[in-house]
């Protein structure tokens, strides 16, 4: 089932929802996974898709949404504006894409709306002054593999940083800044086996990357390694010198919701919409 909540952040308030597979079978989805729907000609073979957008969006007063392609997972956040390709849901309803520009996040204006697909990955929300961003936090934003192995692939280790920075832009420092984590896959579920025969060698890599610097984050039960998300994004802001810094909403907390290590279809995902009211 759905879950919807208001979250207010420093003086904005987000409505936000997270829809899960059962409301996806609903529409007679088998996953609201966005992939598919990139630009406006890719409507005619996603209408299901589509009506479902529609009425969700319709439910929540949502006319304009954005959605940056996450895949990379590249701590990338951009302006509205890159987002070229408007897909139109119905005469009221667009989303705004661009499958050519990675990031993990974006600024909002009041009434407007940040969408991604998920199956565990958490969405960050950071506000200051009249400034609100969103944006996808799953592991390898919150952890860039290439820094893991000793070989930086992007400027920062963390999105965490690239939220900061941005605000920082806009001549916004880290200790006005609330920031919040939601939907995070739960921590022990998160196994890292050190032995598996294809990921051991970067499993423990991430393992020793991260006890050096969030000691915290890695949990060590039954023979067993987990990462905890959660305890990774709370570490990255309080060094940055975030005050108001929390995480909320656990997919612990919603076992109806999908994520990649419930053991059920790897296809299916949740919906999650970000709408900034103030």
């Amino acid at each position: 089932m759905s879950t919807t909540l208001r979250l207010p952040a420093g003086r904005i308030t987000s409505l936000v929802s997270i829809f899960g597979p059962d409301d996806a079978a609903a529409y007679g989805l088998d996953s609201w996974s966005l992939k598919r729907l990139q630009q406006h000609g890719d409507i005619s073979n996603n209408r299901l898709l589509v009506k479902a957008l529609s009425q969700e969006f319709c439910n929540m007063g949502v006319t304009e949404a954005f959605a940056p392609n996450v895949t990379r997972a590249s701590a990338k956040i951009i302006e509205t504006r890159e987002l070229l390709d408007q897909i139109w849901l119905d005469c009221a309803r667009t989303i705004r894409r661009n499958q050519y520009v990675h990031a993990d996040g974006i600024f909002l204006a009041s009434d407007q709306a940040f969408v991604a697909s998920a199956a565990g990955c958490g969405v960050i929300i950071a506000a200051a002054g009249n400034y609100l961003c969103v944006a996808h936090a799953g592991r390898d934003s919150l952890i860039n593999r290439g820094a893991v192995v000793g070989k930086p692939t992007r400027e920062h280790v963390s999105v965490v940083e690239a939220v900061i920075e941005q605000f920082r832009w806009r001549e916004i420092e880290p200790g006005e800044i609330a920031m919040a984590l939601l939907f995070s896959i739960p921590a022990r579920t998160f196994e890292h086996d050190a032995s598996h025969p294809v990921h051991g060698a970067y499993n423990r890599a991430l393992a020793d990357f991260v006890k050096t610097r969030w000691p915290d984050s890695i949990i060590r039960e039954g023979g067993k390694t987990f990462l905890d998300l959660e305890r990774v994004f709370l570490a990255q802001t309080i060094a940055a010198g975030v005050r108001k810094t929390w995480t909320q909403n656990s997919l612990a907390e919603h076992p109806d919701l999908a994520h990649t290590r419930d053991g059920k279809d790897a296809n299916r995902r949740n919906l999650i919409v970000v709408k900034r009211e103030s």
